[in-house]
C-alpha cells in the first residue's frame, strides 16, 4: 500500500469569527492526481495555504509525507513544488532570468528538461515578464515548477489563463508526473482538467469536505437529466419539490430541464397532469456532478 503524500485530520482555520475551513480530514495517496474542487470561498486556498505552512491551523494536522506541516515545514518545502493561483513574479526580470535566479536558490536545474519544457508551453522567456499576458506569465510559473520535478506537486488552479492548446500540454505533464510516481494535489474549477487528469476528487462547500470520490464512481452516480418540452408555458417552480429532483431550468418557456437523482418515476407521474410534446434524456455530464455536490438540498 502506498504511503500517504498528504494526511488532513481535522484541519480547521477560523479568521476571527469567520470560518476559512473546519474539520477538513482528508488523505492523498503518494503517486496520485488529486482534484480539490469546490467554489470561490469555498476553502480551498486557504487549505493549500494551511498545507504549506503558509499559515496556521485554528485546531488539527497536516501532514506531507508523514512530516508535520509546521514541526517539519523547511523539510516540506523541499519536496513540494507550489503554483499560486494569483502567481507573483519579479516583473523586472525576463523569464530565463527569473528562473535562473529562482533556480539557483534550489541548487540548480537539468537544462534539457528546461529547454523541452519552454518549447513545450512556447514561453516567451527572452521579454519582461510584466509585459506578459497572464496565459505567458503561468507558463513561466509552470516551467519553473515542473523543472525542479519536486515529489508532491500543488496547483492553485493551475490552466489559469492558458489557452485549449496549452491546456492539452499541460494534461499530459500532468499524466508524466504521475507515470513517474509523483504526486499533484490541485485546485481547479476546469471540469475537463479534473476528468482528463485526476484519479479522485474531494468536493469542499462552505469549509468543509462534503465527499471525496473517484471519477469512476462520480460516474455512477445516479443524476439523469430530461429536456422536456410542454406545449405551453410552464413554471420551473411547480417541479422542484418532486421527490429527487435536484433542478429544474427552463431552456426557453415551453421546454424544461431537469435533474434527477434517482427514480424517474415521481418525474413521470408528475408530467402526466401536463401536455407534454416531447421528453429527451441527456447525458449526465461531469458539470452536472459537480454542481450535484455544490448545491446539496439546494434547488
Amino acid at each position: 500500500m502506498s504511503r500517504l503524500a498528504i494526511d488532513l485530520k481535522g484541519l480547521t482555520k477560523f479568521y476571527g469569527k469567520s470560518r476559512g475551513i473546519e474539520d477538513v480530514t482528508l488523505q492523498v495517496r503518494e503517486g496520485e492526481v488529486f482534484g480539490f474542487l469546490g467554489p470561490n470561498g469555498a476553502g480551498k486556498t486557504t487549505t493549500i495555504r494551511l498545507i504549506l505552512d503558509f499559515i496556521r491551523p485554528s485546531r488539527g494536522t497536516a501532514q506531507v509525507f508523514g512530516l508535520d506541516s509546521v514541526v517539519d515545514s523547511v523539510k516540506i518545502k523541499k519536496k513540494i513544488g507550489y503554483l499560486a493561483g494569483d502567481i507573483a513574479l519579479y516583473g523586472h526580470l525576463t523569464g530565463y532570468q527569473l528562473i535562473d535566479y529562482l533556480s539557483d536558490l534550489n541548487g540548480g536545474y537539468d537544462r534539457q528538461e528546461f529547454e523541452r519544457l519552454a518549447s513545450a508551453f512556447k514561453a516567451q522567456l527572452s521579454r519582461p515578464i510584466h509585459n506578459l499576458s497572464k496565459g505567458n506569465r503561468q507558463k513561466i510559473g509552470l516551467i519553473h515548477m515542473l523543472v525542479h520535478q519536486p515529489e508532491l506537486l500543488v496547483f492553485d488552479e493551475p490552466s489559469s489563463g492558458l489557452d485549449p492548446f496549452m491546456q492539452q500540454i499541460l494534461y499530459e505533464e500532468i499524466r508524466k508526473i504521475k507515470e513517474s510516481g509523483r504526486t499533484v494535489f490541485m485546485s481547479s474549477h476546469n471540469l475537463e482538467e479534473v476528468q482528463r487528469t485526476c484519479d479522485r476528487a474531494g468536493f469542499v462547500r462552505d469549509g468543509r469536505i462534503v465527499a471525496v470520490e473517484t471519477l469512476k464512481e462520480m460516474s455512477k452516480l445516479n443524476l439523469k437529466r430530461y429536456d422536456v418540452r410542454f406545449g405551453h408555458d410552464i413554471l420551473p417552480s411547480e417541479f422542484r419539490s418532486v421527490e429527487g429532483v435536484e433542478s429544474a431550468q427552463l431552456i426557453d418557456e415551453e421546454t424544461l430541464s431537469v435533474r434527477i437523482n434517482g427514480s424517474v418515476n415521481p418525474l413521470i407521474q408528475k408530467l402526466s397532469n401536463y401536455t407534454v410534446e416531447n421528453i429527451t434524456e441527456q447525458k449526465t455530464s461531469l458539470e452536472e456532478i459537480f454542481f450535484h455536490y455544490y448545491e446539496g438540498d439546494d434547488k
